[in-house]
């Protein structure tokens, strides 16, 4: 399709003619191409969509920063050659990392693996190093492995992927005198050993435990699940979220 474009005096600006359409537009620069005696529909489509990304990369560019500067004291990162930290950081968050498994990975020994493997020495690992040993790691065995080492980092927080599919970290209240106010409680149920089968609420000193939200009542459900299932028991435990009878406590 073909665009006219007619100066007009009237408006000292010019006038769009696409397809059966008149548009008039005040003269200004094209940001496309950058001659000031067109800016077509198209061009301004372009630049709209550099515009958008320009601005979704200053927010990535964001929080690599600021997960680089959380991350700045770690064992490695002297190692980094400059500015490879920053882009180390954005390449662990372009991959898919959350910033949790992120900054686990960047606080890693994996990090002076790396460098090891690249035979880069103090000031001259960079962050192809450290994507070239991920991507020497095979799925779904880095999956489990960037998994236990954000665990190992964070030891209070656990991950929890809620109902739209979003996965956060959560702490679980363990040594509080007083149980948080909530409407979700965590059940439990214990089969074999020497009492049966047993169901219940979880407790805690007699009294019963209630969560302030789904997310973490399932926490707490699943660090039970592992602590409570293990190769000596003589029982098995099963733990789920549940909601409290009669609402919020």
């Amino acid at each position: 399709m073909k665009t006219k474009t007619t100066k007009t005096t009237k408006t000292e600006g010019y006038e769009y003619t696409i397809g059966d359409q008149v548009i008039r537009r005040a003269r200004k620069k094209c940001g496309t191409c950058g001659a000031r005696t067109h800016v077509t529909a198209e061009h301004e489509a372009i630049d709209a969509r550099h515009r958008a990304m320009a601005a979704e990369g200053q927010a990535a560019l964001a929080k690599a920063q600021a997960l680089a500067d959380r991350t700045v004291d770690a064992y490695s990162a002297p190692r980094f050659a400059p500015g490879e930290w920053l882009t180390a950081a954005g390449m662990l968050l372009g991959r898919g990392f959350d910033e949790r498994q992120a900054e686990a990975i960047l606080k890693s020994k994996w990090t002076r693996w790396a460098g090891d493997e690249a035979n880069h020495g103090h000031g001259e690992v960079t962050a192809d190093d450290l994507r070239r040993f991920l991507t020497r790691m095979p799925e779904p065995k880095l999956t489990r492995e960037v998994e236990a080492l954000t665990k190992e980092t964070f030891p209070d927080l656990y991950p929890v992927t809620r109902a739209d599919g979003q996965r956060v970290y959560v702490t679980v209240p363990e040594d509080d005198d007083a149980a948080p106010a909530g409407e979700w409680v965590v059940m439990c149920r214990v089969s074999g050993g020497v009492t049966g089968t047993r169901t219940g609420t979880l407790k805690r000193l007699g009294e019963v435990q209630y969560f302030p939200d789904e997310a973490t009542a399932q926490a707490t459900a699943d660090r039970l699940l592992r602590e409570m299932n293990s190769a000596h028991a003589t029982a098995t435990y099963a733990y789920w979220p549940a909601r409290a009878e009669g609402g919020a406590r």
